[in-house]
């Protein structure tokens, strides 16, 4: 009998393939580039957060990718653990130290982020910026396992003793020294919060799927009444400091007074849990039963290289008709939603000449055809689940303002941007298929095995490299071209994969 898979390599490339997208996204010109370049409520000239302006662009898909990568290695991760032997509480005890251990990361590389130590980091900033690269990767890059229990502790307190140089001396440009609790990577903390709640959920839930989304259930329905008063808002609203404050606990130790009177700044308070955090559940939980069909042992079926290459093809068309009819064009009109009146353009005619309405029912004929060409049941599986979250995301586009929406996130936004996600997984799995083991560990797969360095490299070492040679300068000199200064964030972007991806290899990994 086949052993079950210890790791998805499609999962690996998903997740490079986010990395780039997450880099490349930051490193274009700010307000020149048509509107399909950035997030759709940040939309240009101006670039003004406009949360009535409903659609996603590819931009928006990058976090529920990484997000959605992350469940899939859930159960390839803590299932990989159980069938070593490790108990089920050993394996729940790690999953929260590790959550723990990236909610750090998050606090720690948002302080020492140049563009937050400095508006317009000098060298000095950027060498700060290296220091920090060096300070995180002491505290977590995986150590050998022949070091002895001595120098693990030696290289761990070195890293957190150089971060804590840099913090507690550094001026920060809102004149703060230190830490503070408003300087954290809200998308680390989102990751660490999910990593946590959607890794337990799975452990305890992984003989009985069912629980698992009722678990889903429960926290859709948690999103829809955290504004009314009951128990879904207490939910929302509670926050573990509350057990240290009289106003929720009378008679109770009071943090908040304690720290007034020792003279200690409300800042100092850490911000590591928040209930909003989770409602990204949504797409984890999901992607969970996925990451169990791709780890199941497989059956021992050859799909024709043809229909391989056609399975791709219409999965990764599927990618290319969200993004033409679910990005918004009228910014002359930024109210114009994207789904609001769907199902009134159909029943008046006019669906042909709404992008998003074409797109949509694209979407519904290309899953069924995708199903159909499928023969792998993994596949088989996928689609179909990806198809009802497409279904399901149409179905609850009313909900939260009237459209698909990232930022306030609505309900459609996590079950649409999971079926894409699924797509895409879909789509590099035929490719594997078709192409067999050519494909295999490439550069991209390699970066995405490494996401955390990865993430730090984005954030530090290029920026730091190209300020500090200049290289940015240069190329403005050269040239001010938007579409120039694009293709030399792509460039850059390609060098995090690149770095990455060479650390990788070198066995250089860094783990929460």
């Amino acid at each position: 009998m086949p052993s079950a898979s210890p790791r998805s390599i499609s999962v690996d490339h998903c997740r490079g393939l986010a990395i780039l997208g997450m880099s490349w996204s930051g490193m274009v010109p700010y307000e020149t580039l048509p509107a399909w370049m950035y997030h759709a409520q940040l939309p240009p000239p101006s670039r003004e957060f406009n949360p009535n302006v409903y659609g996603i662009t590819w931009v928006d898909l990058v976090f529920p990718l990484f997000l959605f990568c992350l469940g899939v290695a859930i159960p390839f991760a803590l299932g990989g653990r159980l069938e070593k032997g490790d108990s089920p509480r050993s394996v729940a005890w790690d999953v929260v130290s590790r959550g723990f251990g990236l909610a750090i990361f998050a606090l720690l590389g948002q302080h020492l982020r140049p563009y937050v130590m400095e508006g317009s980091p000098k060298a000095g900033t950027w060498g700060l910026a290296l220091l920090g690269f060096v300070a995180l990767l002491l505290v977590f890059v995986r150590l050998p396992a022949t070091w002895s229990r001595r120098a693990v502790i030696g290289a761990r307190g070195a890293g957190y003793a150089l971060a804590a140089g840099i913090i507690l001396t550094h001026a920060y440009p809102d004149d703060t020294t230190g830490f503070a609790n408003y300087r954290n990577d809200v998308i680390l903390m989102v990751l660490a919060n999910v990593a946590v709640s959607g890794g337990l959920i799975w452990l305890f839930t992984r003989s009985r799927p069912w629980v698992r989304a009722l678990c889903a259930a429960a926290v859709t329905l948690i999103i829809l009444g955290a504004t009314r008063p009951g128990l879904a808002k207490f939910i929302w609203d509670w926050e573990p400091w509350h057990l240290l404050s009289k106003g929720h606990f009378p008679g109770w130790f009071d943090l908040g007074e304690f720290m007034k009177s020792m003279g200690w700044p409300d800042r100092w308070k850490p911000i590591l849990y928040h209930f909003e955090y989770h409602k990204y559940l949504l797409i984890v939980l999901p992607a969970t039963f996925v990451g169990e069909w791709l780890r199941a042992p497989r059956e021992a079926i050859v799909t024709p290289r043809r229909k391989a290459w056609a399975l791709a093809a219409v999965t990764g068309a599927m990618l290319l008709v969200a993004f033409w009819g679910f990005t918004v064009r009228h910014h002359e009109n930024p109210t114009f939603p994207a789904f609001t009146d769907l199902w009134k353009a159909l029943e008046a005619g006019e669906w042909v000449s709404r992008p998003v309405v074409v797109a949509s029912l694209a979407l519904v004929g290309l899953y069924g055809l995708a199903f159909r060409i499928a023969e792998r049941p993994e596949l088989r599986r996928m689609l179909a689940l990806g198809f009802g979250l497409l279904v399901i995301g149409l179905l609850a586009e009313p909900l939260g303002g009237g459209g698909l929406r990232k930022d306030p996130p609505t309900l459609s936004y996590f079950w649409m941007t999971s079926a894409l996600s699924i797509a895409l997984i879909a789509t590099f799995e035929s490719l594997f298929e078709a192409k067999s083991e050519a494909w295999n560990g490439g550069w991209l797969a390699a970066c995405g095995q490494n996401p955390i360095l990865a993430y730090i490299a984005i954030t530090n070492v290029i920026p730091a490299v190209t300020g500090l040679t200049q290289l940015n300068d240069k190329l403005a000199d050269l040239s001010m071209d938007p579409w120039f200064q694009t293709g030399w964030g792509l460039v850059k972007s390609l060098m995090v994969v690149a770095f990455a991806a060479w650390l990788t290899r070198k066995r250089v990994v860094m783990r929460a």
